[in-house]
């Protein structure tokens, strides 16, 4: 703080830790907040894949929709809640929705791409790369 101050000639103030640490969560949500557009696909069918678009907000809230390639019998399904990015930032995430029963976890490799697992009516997992062009 001392050689911040004298550097520059103006006085900083390290903050407490509650505002250190609110500022670090949300930039970090703010970094992976966005549109991310990729695949899913079940365990027990090799090869069935469906769509997956994914909205993280800046609250560390998500959504997800996946949608069922047409013809193949793989059933899509919709999850948003709120608190789903960990609060720990360790670039995880978990999703669970009662009715129907979906349960999702996963991670961001960077702000780029994020993958995991999930199980509806069905196992499998999912990847999703980030649009760029939001950011």
């Amino acid at each position: 703080i001392q050689q911040a101050s004298a550097a520059d000639g103006v006085s900083h103030v390290l903050p407490d830790a509650a505002t250190a640490q609110a500022h670090l969560q949300a930039e970090f949500y703010c970094t992976h907040a966005g549109n991310y557009y990729g695949t899913f696909g079940t365990n027990s069918t090799p090869g069935t894949r469906g769509q997956i678009f994914a909205s993280v907000f800046l609250d560390g809230s998500m959504q997800f929709i996946a949608v069922a390639d047409a013809g193949d019998p793989l059933a899509g399904f919709v999850v948003q809640t709120s608190d789903a990015v960990s609060s720990l930032l360790d670039g995880t995430f978990a999703q669970s929705t009662a009715s129907p029963r979906v349960d999702l976890q996963g991670s961001f490799a960077d702000a780029t791409y994020l993958s995991g697992t999930y199980l509806a009516n069905a196992a499998g997992n999912f990847q999703a790369v980030g649009d760029m062009s939001e950011r």
